[in-house]
């Protein structure tokens, strides 16, 4: 009995299934390297507005600046005690120049080799 994981499974019978005009909901095989490619490649799309294959740091900063100002919900240009997620670090940085400030030097340790932009391997590795 070969062991699947429930979001293969998942995927595996809306592949199959019959909203996806497959006719019998058969699982097809799904591997986990498959699932983990697609995550990527959606995380990586969502920071390259342009879609030429790299991510600059405006467009990095774009992406992130976003997420500070959907925490931001007053518009102050500070992430309030308020606004800040149940369980987050009290040590992010809470002023929107720190932040973008942070942002820049994160992109530059992501850009391992140097050329000023991101591959998806960059991007998707763990920090250092």
């Amino acid at each position: 009995m070969v062991r699947r994981s429930a979001g293969q499974l998942l995927l595996g019978l809306l592949a199959a299934g019959p909203l996806a005009g497959g006719g019998a909901a058969v699982a097809a095989e799904v591997s986990g390297a498959d699932l983990q490619r697609s995550a990527r490649l959606a995380y990586f799309g969502g920071f390259d507005r342009n879609a030429d294959g790299r991510v600059d740091v405006e467009e990095y900063l774009d992406y992130l600046r976003a997420g500070f100002d959907h925490l931001d919900r007053n518009g102050n240009g500070r992430i309030d005690d308020d606004e800040l997620p149940a369980g987050a670090r009290r040590s992010v940085s809470r002023e929107r120049r720190g932040h973008e400030q942070a942002v820049r030097r994160a992109f530059h340790r992501l850009d391992t080799d140097g050329n000023g932009w991101l591959d998806i391997r960059e991007l998707t590795s763990p920090p250092r």
